[in-house]
């Protein structure tokens, strides 16, 4: 998939692109078809994708990608199982969480964005209590700020997560960092999973700006122009990597068996004119230390 779309929640009859061999993208409104365990053939890639270009560059589109007419692309490969890593780890008889920051105490079902206390599912009846943003000096939003998104939690695109046949892959892994089972107090008490997927919301996670609403409209330069760089953002979300990764360090699990934190970006700025490059660190507890590779 190559949209940000939220999944088609329990929906039992739509057939996945695994299995039609259609790019969800041909139906960009859609909500996404929850991926099942079918063999199947996969949707085409991208040769080249350029759909978040900002500026672009010389004799390279702006926007779009290239592989609108089934040639510029990667073939589909075929014979492809739609099991998760989430679904390999149960089978291994491991465990796993998503942690998702400011995922609403009422868990991920359902929820498309959330601000930590409301959901998409709470709208109607918060229609009387959205944020006058104008008296800020910001333009008006929806009441719910976008802070915790269902597209930054791939376990909840999988059927099998969704439905919880199997009470240890199912919604009820996908928590919040606060609260009685969330990140913070499982690092406390040592309780992790085998497997953690680690989310900072999107006011943290170095997007900012209209991904979270008007709290993240961040603009260093005090020109209210919101493009190119953001040095503001950048340095939020550098913050919130240090405050995760000294919890993680902080913790008893860190000095046990093998641990590895590896911390990924999903792309760069794509303003400054240069290919996609995104930077992967790795930290662990054991090893070798200071390798670098390009």
């Amino acid at each position: 998939m190559i949209d940000d779309n939220p999944p088609d929640w329990h929906h039992a009859t739509c057939s996945p692109n695994i299995v039609t061999g259609v790019a969800n993208s041909e139906s960009v409104s859609a909500a996404v078809c929850p991926i099942a365990g079918q063999q199947g053939t996969e949707a085409a890639t991208p040769a080249i994708d350029y759909s978040n270009e900002v500026t672009g560059t010389s004799g390279v589109p702006s926007t779009g990608d290239w592989n609108l007419d089934g040639i510029r692309s990667i073939a589909a490969a075929t014979n492809i199982s739609g099991k998760s890593i989430a679904d390999q780890l149960v089978a291994r008889g491991k465990s796993w969480k998503s942690y998702q920051e400011d995922l609403p105490a009422s868990g991920a079902d359902g929820v498309n964005v959330g601000d930590g206390l409301w959901s998409n599912l709470d709208k109607a009846t918060l229609v009387n209590f959205a944020t006058d943003f104008t008296a800020l000096g910001l333009s008006p939003a929806p009441s719910i700020v976008g802070l915790y998104a269902a597209k930054h939690n791939p376990f909840v695109y999988f059927q099998s997560v969704q439905s919880g046949q199997d009470s240890r892959n199912s919604l009820r892994n996908v928590v919040a960092f606060d609260g009685m089972r969330g990140l913070y107090a499982d690092l406390a008490t040592g309780n992790v999973p085998n497997y953690s997927l680690i989310a900072p919301n999107q006011c943290n996670d170095q997007h900012g700006r209209g991904n979270a609403g008007p709290f993240c409209l961040y603009d260093s330069n005090n020109q209210g122009t919101l493009v190119g760089l953001n040095p503001a953002a950048m340095a939020q979300g550098d913050r919130e990597v240090h405050n995760l990764v000294e919890a993680i360090h902080s913790s008893s699990v860190w000095h046990q068996g093998h641990t590895a934190i590896v911390i990924v970006w999903d792309e760069n700025d794509y303003s400054v004119g240069i290919p996609n490059q995104a930077a992967a660190i790795v930290d662990t507890n054991y090893g070798a230390t200071g390798v670098k590779c390009l």
